[in-house]
């Protein structure tokens, strides 16, 4: 299946001058992240007018990076993105009022969207929705700052999946009355509301299997070492937080291990666990690894084979 261009975001905080042309000549969306990128696709619709659209400048959204909050709203610190901690993304809030101004020196180009990522994996139903509630309240900013009526406001992803035990799942239903409320709450906003959740769609439908090729103890420390690591999955050494992994038909007493991989570095670790007393030829299953396994891995790092990848369409047998 093509989505038609206008479905299509382009967001990242370093778009180089092609990707952007690129970008216009599928007609996809625009989120822009700073001045850089109105300078941009303003001098490509000049050199293109092809790109412009039939009537009035082109519509684009702009990424803005929350500024802290006294209450709700957004954390300080978000795990791998998010948060109101410095950072490479969008446009500082506090200095809105200085973008817009700026932005008026391209007149090709109209911002009548937002995008904000507030969160990293958050499961919490009640805290995503204080920071799309804080979200829709920079939009009503921005619309009146730009004078523009936004259609689009992008609330950015960070729907949660559990990675350990006990961990909560994110309420879906919950979330989805609590945007109705939100919405509810922010009569002004006529426009499309749009979350981005890949990580809690894709999550739960890959596994990554490794078989063990030694154990060893080492300084009273029980090591298992695996055919794959962070070239496979990166994740944990990211976040210090292990993929949920079983051992296939092993039971007995739990043991803490940990779990490296086979490269010659000592950052090749996924992450210390309990498992059974394992040995070489073990095999092991982990799971969520539907996002955040092959696509975020250091494939090619230190020239091991990169994982294999087999599609099963359909319920588990």
């Amino acid at each position: 299946m093509k989505l038609p261009g206008a479905r299509v975001l382009f967001a990242g905080p370093g778009k180089a001058r092609g990707e952007i042309e690129r970008a216009l000549e599928l007609g996809a969306r625009i989120e822009v992240d700073g001045i850089e990128d109105l300078a941009i696709i303003d001098a490509l619709l000049r050199e293109r007018p092809e790109f412009s659209p039939p009537k009035g400048p082109l519509p684009v959204s702009l990424r803005v990076h929350p500024a802290p909050k006294t209450a709700g709203g957004f954390a300080e610190a978000a795990g791998i993105i998010g948060g109101t901690a410095p950072s490479a993304f969008g446009v500082d809030e506090e200095k809105l009022g200085e973008f817009i101004a700026s932005a008026a020196s391209f007149p090709r180009v109209a911002i009548r969207g937002l995008q904000v990522f507030a969160s990293s994996n958050e499961r919490g139903a009640e805290r995503l929705l204080a920071s799309h509630g804080a979200a829709l309240a920079i939009a009503r900013e921005l619309g009146e700052l730009s004078g523009e009526a936004l259609d689009l406001v992008d609330l950015g992803g960070g729907l949660g999946i559990p990675y350990a035990e006990g961990q909560e799942e994110l309420d879906v239903e919950a979330l989805g009355k609590g945007l109705v409320r939100v919405l509810a709450e922010n009569p002004w906003f006529r426009g499309e509301l749009l979350l981005e959740p890949g990580r809690w769609l894709s999550g739960p439908c890959g596994v990554y299997l490794a078989r063990v090729l030694r154990v060893k103890e080492s300084r009273g420390k029980r090591f298992a070492v695996l055919e794959g690591g962070i070239n496979h999955l990166l994740r944990p050494l990211l976040t210090g937080e292990p993929f949920p992994v079983a051992a296939v038909g092993k039971a007995g007493p739990l043991y803490p291990q940990i779990l490296a991989g086979p490269l010659c570095s000592s950052l090749d670790r996924l992450g210390e666990v309990e498992l059974p007393e394992l040995e070489a030829g073990d095999l092991l299953v982990f799971g969520q690894a539907g996002a955040y396994g092959f696509t975020e891995a250091m494939t090619h790092f230190l020239s091991h084979e990169p994982a294999a990848e087999r599609l099963f369409e359909g319920p588990p047998a």
